[in-house]
C-alpha cells in the first residue's frame, strides 16, 4: 500500500474521530443545557407560581361561583340547564300546575381582598304567570374578602292562572360595589310620666326616658381633695395620698354590702394601702386592703365590704377613700371608678343614666327544639317521645299580630297555653293549622312565654334539615332572613331625657349633642323661701331660670300636682304647684301657715322635693354618642326604656 493511500485512510479516520468527538461534545453540551434548563425552568416555574399567586389576586374580585337545582314542588322541573356568569343567573323551568316550583341554590364568592356588598338585584323575567323569589340575599348584604354567601332562588307558578303556558324563564342580574360602613343616625325625644297624683304624704316619682346605671359614684359633681380631675377619674403627681369621694349620700347604704372597683396606674411598684377615710372617728367604714402594684401597668382593683357607720354624728353624706403609700412621690392615675351594691364587681359603666338602643332582625326564630309542648305541664317545655314535632319558644313577646312562614308545609299542633294554664292566654291561629306554609297569630296579651309547635307535613319525620322558619311582626309574610342575635348599645347621659307639654329634651346624633328643654331642681330648706298671702297662702322660691309664663302644665313635682284653669294658673285643691312670672315656683299646702312649718317639713323629707320645668332658652351640650353600625339582617331599631320616648327617628349615614 503506497504512502498516499495510507495517509488518506488515516485522514479519514481522524476526521471520523473528530466528528465523533464533536458529536459527543455537542451531545454532552446538550445534556448539560437540558439539565440546567430543567432546573432553571423548575425554579422559574416555582417563582412564577408564587409571585403569580400574590400578583394575580385582584383587589376586587367577586362573582357567582356555583348554581345547582336543590328542590322541585308540584311537578315542577328544570326545562333547560341553568347557567351563570360572573354576575347573572339564567333559569328556565317547566311549571305546569298551581304551586309548581323549582328552587336553586347559588353561591357568590368574594375572591378579592376588599369587602364587597350587593349594590342591586334585578330579575328580568318575561314570564308573567310565575314569581321569582330570592331568599337569603338582599341589597346591601356584605360579603367580606375571602368569604362566600349562599342563597336560594325559587321560580313558582302563581295560583289560579288559566293558561297553557308552562315554561318560565328568568334572568337575575347582580351588581356589586365596595362595602360601605353605614351608621345609625338617631334622634331620640324625651318623655316624662307620673303614674298617680302626688300629695305631700304620698309622693309619686317622675319617670323619664333613661334608667339609672348601677354605678353610684358621682365624681362629676365632686372635686378631689388632692389631684387633677379628668373626664373619667383623676390624676395626682407627687405626695403621699389621693382622696376621692366614693358616693353621695353614702349613709343610705349603711348595713349593705357594696363593691368598689377602679383602674389604678402608678409609676412605682410596691404595696398600696387602700382604706376608708374618717375624720375624728366620724365617717363611713368600708374596707382596708393592701394591693401590690406593677409599675406603669393599669390594674383593675376590686374590693367588697360592708358599709358601716363610725361614730355618732348623724349629718354626714359622703364617704372618702384613700389610695396611699408612705413616702410615695410618683404619679397616680385613677380611672373608671365604680361603686355598686352587692359582692361582685361587674363591668364598668359611667355614673348617670343609660338609654339602651336595641338592634335586631325581623326573624324572631332563634332555635328549633325537638318535641312539642305538653300543656298539662305548661309553661314547662316537654320533649315527648313523638320527636317528629318541632317547637319554637318565644320569650316576652308583646301583644299584637305575628306571621310565621315555613319553607315546607307544616301542621301546627300547639299554639300556646289557654287561660287555665298558669294565667297564660290562648292564641288565635289563622288559617287552619293543617298543611300550611304561613300562619297568622294574634296575641291579645303580652306573653311571658309563647310556644309554637309544628310537624313537617310532607315527610312527617324528624328531618327538617336546614329548612327555614320565620316569624315576624305584622300580618304579611316577607322574604326570609336568618335569625340574628340582638345587639344592645347603651347611650350614657348625666340626666335622663324629660318632657313637659310639647317641650322635650332630645339627642341629635349627627350633631353629637343633647338638647335640654327641661330642667330638674331639688328644693331644700336653705333656699330663699318667702310666704305669699296675696293669692292663697303659698310658699315661693326663685329658681333662677326663665320658663314659659304662668303655664302650670309646664312644671311637675314629685310631691305636688300642677294646677291651672284655662291658660292661667289656678289654685285648685289643697296641695298644688304652679310656675309664675318666669322665675318662681309656688307651692300651696293648706297644712302650713308659716315659713318655719314649711322649712321644717322640707328638712324632714327622706327624698327631697323637686320640680321639673320648661326652660325658656334651651341649653345644649356635646356628648359622646355610640356609633351603631348597620349590619346585614339587622332591620329593627328600638329604644328599650321603661318610659317610651316621645320620638325615635333614625336614618343611615356613611362615614
Amino acid at each position: 500500500m503506497n504512502r498516499n493511500v495510507r495517509q488518506g485512510k488515516l485522514l479519514t479516520k481522524l476526521q471520523e474521530m473528530s466528528f465523533f468527538k464533536k458529536n459527543i461534545l455537542f451531545i454532552a453540551i446538550c445534556f448539560v443545557l437540558l439539565a440546567f434548563s430543567t432546573i432553571g425552568y423548575s425554579a422559574l416555574n416555582q417563582k412564577l407560581f408564587i409571585s403569580g399567586d400574590l400578583a394575580l389576586r385582584a383587589v376586587k374580585d367577586i362573582r357567582i361561583s356555583d348554581l345547582k337545582l336543590v328542590e322541585t314542588l308540584s311537578g315542577g322541573y328544570e326545562q333547560y340547564n341553568s347557567k351563570y356568569t360572573a354576575d347573572t343567573i339564567t333559569i328556565t323551568s317547566a311549571l305546569a300546575e298551581d304551586g309548581s316550583a323549582t328552587t336553586y341554590q347559588a353561591t357568590i364568592t368574594n375572591y378579592g381582598t376588599t369587602d364587597m356588598e350587593i349594590a342591586s338585584i334585578s330579575s328580568n323575567s318575561t314570564t308573567w304567570f310565575a314569581d321569582c323569589t330570592i331568599i337569603g340575599l338582599a341589597k346591601g348584604d356584605e360579603i367580606s374578602a375571602g368569604t362566600s354567601k349562599t342563597f336560594k332562588i325559587t321560580l313558582k307558578r302563581k295560583a289560579n292562572i288559566a293558561t297553557t303556558d308552562y315554561v318560565a324563564a328568568t334572568l337575575v342580574e347582580f351588581k356589586f360595589q365596595e362595602a360601605k360602613i353605614r351608621y345609625l343616625a338617631y334622634n331620640i325625644g324625651g318623655n316624662s310620666v307620673q303614674n298617680g297624683t302626688p300629695t305631700p304624704d304620698n309622693p309619686v316619682e317622675i319617670q323619664s326616658v333613661g334608667e339609672k346605671t348601677k354605678n353610684l359614684y358621682d365624681y362629676y359633681t365632686e372635686t378631689t381633695r388632692v389631684g387633677t380631675k379628668t373626664s373619667n377619674g383623676f390624676k395626682h403627681n407627687g405626695g403621699n395620698n389621693i382622696m376621692f369621694y366614693t358616693v353621695n349620700a353614702l349613709k343610705n347604704y349603711v348595713g349593705q354590702t357594696a363593691t368598689i372597683s377602679f383602674d389604678l396606674t402608678t409609676s412605682e411598684t410596691g404595696d398600696f394601702l387602700i382604706y376608708q377615710y374618717q375624720e375624728n372617728g366620724i365617717g363611713i367604714k368600708f374596707y382596708t386592703i393592701t394591693q401590690a402594684m406593677q409599675a406603669n401597668v393599669k390594674q383593675r382593683i376590686s374590693i367588697t365590704g360592708p358599709v358601716a357607720q363610725l361614730g355618732t354624728k348623724e349629718e354626714y353624706s359622703k364617704g372618702e377613700i384613700i389610695v396611699y403609700k408612705n413616702g410615695f412621690a410618683g404619679t397616680y392615675i385613677v380611672e373608671n371608678i365604680q361603686f355598686e351594691l352587692g359582692s361582685v364587681a361587674t363591668e364598668y359603666e359611667p355614673y348617670g343614666y343609660k338609654i339602651p338602643v336595641k338592634v335586631s332582625g325581623k326573624n324572631l326564630v332563634g332555635e328549633l327544639l325537638s318535641g312539642y309542648v305538653d300543656t298539662s305541664n305548661f309553661p314547662e317545655f316537654t320533649a315527648t317521645s313523638s320527636n317528629v314535632y318541632k317547637s319554637i319558644i318565644f320569650n316576652n313577646i308583646k301583644a299584637g299580630t305575628y306571621t310565621c312562614s315555613f319553607e315546607k308545609p307544616v301542621r301546627i299542633v300547639r299554639s300556646a297555653s289557654t287561660s287555665s294554664h298558669n294565667g297564660h292566654y290562648g292564641v288565635a291561629v289563622s288559617p287552619t293549622t293543617v298543611n300550611i306554609t304561613k300562619a297568622t297569630i294574634t296575641l291579645a296579651h303580652d306573653e311571658e312565654i309563647y310556644i309554637l309547635s309544628f310537624r313537617d307535613e310532607t315527610s312527617k319525620s324528624t328531618e327538617w334539615g336546614d329548612a327555614w322558619v320565620q316569624c315576624e311582626s305584622g300580618s304579611e309574610a316577607t322574604d326570609y332572613e336568618p335569625y340574628v342575635e340582638p345587639i344592645t348599645t347603651n347611650i350614657y347621659l348625666d340626666e335622663p331625657l324629660r318632657k313637659i307639654g310639647d317641650y322635650a329634651d332630645y339627642i341629635n346624633f349627627e350633631n353629637g349633642k343633647v338638647v335640654r328643654n327641661i330642667k330638674l331642681v331639688e328644693l331644700n330648706n336653705d333656699m330663699n323661701w318667702t310666704l305669699n298671702t296675696a293669692v292663697a297662702n303659698h310658699f315661693q322660691v326663685a329658681v333662677g331660670d326663665n320658663y314659659y309664663n304662668n303655664d302650670a302644665n309646664l312644671v311637675m313635682s314629685n310631691y305636688y300636682q300642677a294646677q291651672k284653669n284655662g291658660t292661667s294658673y289656678y289654685w285648685n285643691g289643697d296641695y298644688a304647684v304652679i310656675s309664675v312670672d318666669g322665675s318662681r315656683i309656688r307651692f300651696k299646702n293648706k297644712d302650713f301657715t308659716t315659713l318655719e312649718e314649711w322649712k321644717n317639713w322640707l328638712s324632714s323629707l327622706e327624698n327631697p322635693l323637686y320640680v321639673i320645668y320648661r326652660l325658656a332658652t334651651p341649653t345644649s351640650q356635646s356628648v359622646s354618642l355610640p356609633e351603631i353600625i348597620k349590619k346585614p339582617y339587622y332591620t329593627k331599631y328600638e329604644v328599650m326604656s321603661d318610659v317610651a320616648p316621645s320620638a325615635f327617628t333614625y336614618d343611615f349615614v356613611e362615614k
